[in-house]
Order: structure tokens, then sequence, then C-alpha cells
């Protein structure tokens, strides 16, 4: 049996939750997800699955990835490690860093579907979308406010000089 290895640098890791070449930490949560090595549906040993080296993740009864094991994808701009979602949060999917390019750049896997119903048995990953995606822009202020006046609601302005605390609770004048 091979040792893990870091998602960042690819060196077999000692301790699941540290490597002593380019010192990756995993998140608590992670390290203690990192702990799994067998399925907890079907009680097998968790093996080497499509993923990228070390990621023993793999349910070989459900031929699915264990939802007791951390993702095993790696993003392809920094190497990071990726979300179930696909999602990278050391670089967003934008090599740039700029908030607009934000992408998912890997694929979604979810354990349910829309309305909340399991997919399968609940207990593996499926692929529910391929990345990469683009992230939801910000709100377009400007054009809410313009939706909003549209609609005839008045727009909602913050006035730094009225205190919110002191107005009534129930309509009237402030006190």
């Amino acid at each position: 049996m091979t040792a893990p290895a870091c998602p960042r640098c690819g060196a077999p890791l000692g301790d699941p939750t540290l490597c002593e070449q380019c010192a990756w930490t995993a998140s608590p949560a992670a390290a203690e997800l990192g702990r799994a090595t067998r399925c907890p549906v079907h009680h097998v040993a968790l093996e080497q699955g499509p993923g990228p080296a070390g990621s023993r993740a793999w349910c070989p009864v459900a031929g699915r990835y264990s939802v007791a094991a951390p993702c095993p994808f790696a993003c392809p701009h920094c190497r990071g490690p990726l979300d179930w979602q696909g999602g990278c949060d050391r670089c967003h999917g934008a090599p740039m860093g700029q908030r607009a390019e934000w992408t998912f750049p890997g694929d979604r896997y979810d354990r349910t579907d829309d309305l909340g119903h399991p997919l399968g048995d609940g207990w593996h990953w499926y692929v529910t979308s391929r990345g990469p995606r683009p992230a939801s822009p910000p709100p377009d202020w400007r054009q809410l406010e313009a939706t909003l006046a549209r609609l005839g609601a008045p727009p909602q302005r913050h006035d730094p000089g009225r205190n919110p605390a002191a107005l009534p609770r129930s309509g009237g004048e402030p006190l």
C-alpha cells in the first residue's frame, strides 16, 4: 500500500494532515475525513480511483467516490485542492485573481438531486455538471434598483444621518 500524496506538490505524506515538503496543511474537517479508509456503506477498503495519484477515495462496489473521503481532485491553475462542487478556495479558478474571472474549475459532484432526493444510495458522489463553469457575477446594483423602480418600489438608500435604532417599530414618526 502506498502512502497518500500531498494534493499540492505530490510528495508522499507521512501525516495525512501535513506535508513536510511544501508545508500544506489540511483543514480540520478535511483532515478528519482524510482518515477514512473504508466505505461506510459497503465496508470495503477505498481504492485509487480515476482521479489523481494518491486519491484513495473510490468505492469499488459502487463504482463511485465515497462520501467519507475528501475530494481527490486538484485545481488545474494553482494545484490546490478542489471541493466536491468543483471550486478552488485558493485561486477561485482565476489565475489572475480578478473576481469577474472566477470559475468552478472542476466537475460538480452531488449526493442528492435538486429536490433533495438521494442519487443512488446517497452515500457516493455523482457527477452532475462538468467543469469549468463560470461563477455567479457580483450583482449589478444599478440594474436591481432600476428593476425595483419599474415595479414601483421606492429605492432603499442608507441615510448616514439617520439612526435606524431611533425609528419606531410600527411606523409613524421617529422618536
